[in-house]
């Protein structure tokens, strides 16, 4: 308001604790605007998707033309959150879809992930300094997860970088933040790393990528007509990454995915991204193929505890916080954010860990950002935590949670109080993994 309303306030506060004519105060500077502006006039008349315009996928017209609840889920995309069937509710579709991915065999598109193109000879000591783990053994043909830090150790970004060729790496990088991980990239080695042969191109809008996901994702694929070896475990193990040929179309294909379940991403090219859309459809009709939303995806991958960088990593927690210091290699020499992880271990003191929260009433669903409180605290409750995702899961049949709380690998089977606007929601703390703790299915 530029000190229209607020000057006003100070200026009688001043002259009363001062005991000095308001008049003798005196006002702060005018600057434009002098005249307060209303929030319509800045707006303008015109409404709808003018200002920021929606993002696209070559498949997001099939998600309109079927039903798809559609919104801006990340990097400006317009993104299906679920697909209902006729009668369903949002709850009821996230169900269905979650379940078929368990059970059977859902697909997902993938596309706004970040995609980055990494050449030269200093490639490897690149991705050394960029991420937390080691990268001089990954080999051509082969994938490997990493997670990139800021420079005071907090968490940026994960994703997975496959070797393509000797000095040719394709790095993916999360969707809403694709545009932050380039801009770190380019300036890494514009301005700090200058000595390094390496040469990135931005390709994420060059490739559709499709994810199969579920038990039956092999007979899919095998229905649908590749030349891959999708049955040999051993030549096409988890973390492979191929060229070949699915539906009659040019691929490569990752055994990846951000379900917990086994799983093949498939990059084709943008302009063939809807074609090989419809043939993987057409061939898991006999399946019950089942197309997934975002919001799906984000409940599966808290069955799994797959950590999300803007949810459980929320500026203060560290990488060993959210449970993940297996990604860390300190035996390697520096990386991005190794001083700062390393002085939050050396100070030690409580740290808020990521648990699991299983919810005493199951037909309740913890609201993300709720505060925990220790239930046994006398007087005023200290906030001691806070949810970073809830969700009813249908295949446990309960309402589970992720949550950051103080010291809590410490405090498993631990009673807390969870307040929400409504009322108190009790919750027993666990481990994170609900479903599959050691990763058997996607490794399948």
């Amino acid at each position: 308001d530029q000190g229209k309303t607020g000057n006003v306030n100070i200026i009688g506060y001043l002259s009363e604790c001062t005991k000095t004519p308001p008049g003798s105060i005196g006002t702060t500077t005018y600057r434009p605007s002098y005249s307060p502006i209303s929030f319509g006039a800045m707006a303008g008349a015109n409404k709808g998707n003018l200002l920021i315009p929606w993002r696209r996928t070559e498949v997001t017209q099939w998600f309109i033309d079927n039903g798809g609840h559609l919104d801006e889920t990340g990097a400006f995309y317009r993104r299906p959150l679920f697909i209902p069937r006729e009668g369903e509710n949002a709850r009821a579709a996230m169900e269905r879809e979650a379940v078929s991915v368990r059970t059977g065999v859902g697909i997902y598109d993938s596309s706004p992930l970040g995609k980055i193109d990494i050449k030269g000879p200093d490639a490897v000591k690149f991705l050394n300094r960029l991420y937390t783990n080691a990268w001089d053994k990954l080999e051509v043909g082969s994938a490997k997860f990493g997670y990139m830090l800021y420079d005071d150790g907090r968490l940026m970004d994960d994703g997975v970088t496959c070797r393509i060729a000797e000095e040719h790496y394709l790095m993916t990088t999360g969707s809403g933040v694709a545009d932050v991980v380039l801009r770190h990239i380019d300036y890494l080695l514009n301005c700090v790393w200058t000595d390094l042969k390496v040469y990135i191109t931005p390709v994420t809008d060059n490739w559709t990528v499709l994810c199969v996901c579920g038990p039956k994702s092999r007979e899919l694929l095998q229905n649908a007509g590749t030349d891959l070896p999708i049955f040999d475990k051993k030549d096409f193990a988890f973390m492979g990454s191929k060229t070949g040929r699915v539906a009659g179309l040019d691929v490569r294909v990752n055994r990846v995915g951000y379900t917990g379940e086994l799983s093949f991403e498939i990059f084709v090219r943008a302009r063939d991204g809807r074609r090989l859309w419809d043939k993987l459809i057409e061939a898991g009709k006999e399946f019950d193929i089942t197309p997934v939303g975002s919001d799906t995806s984000m409940l599966l991958r808290t069955e799994k505890a797959f950590i999300a960088a803007g949810l459980e990593g929320d500026g203060y927690a560290n990488i060993y916080d959210v449970g993940l210091g297996w990604v860390v290699n300190n035996k390697k020499g520096d990386f991005i954010g190794k001083r700062s992880t390393e002085r939050d271990l050396s100070i030690g003191g409580d740290r808020p860990e990521v648990v699991g929260l299983k919810i005493e009433n199951k037909n309740l669903v913890a609201p993300k950002g709720c505060p925990i409180v220790d239930p046994n605290m006398e007087g005023a409750k200290k906030m001691e935590g806070m949810v970073t995702i809830g969700f009813f899961s249908p295949n446990l049949n309960e309402s589970i949670a992720l949550a950051q709380l103080k010291n809590g690998r410490a405090r498993m089977g631990e009673q807390v109080i969870l307040y929400t606007k409504e009322q108190e929601l009790r919750a027993t703390v666990c481990d994170p993994i609900f479903i599959d703790p050691r990763g058997e299915r996607m490794r399948s």
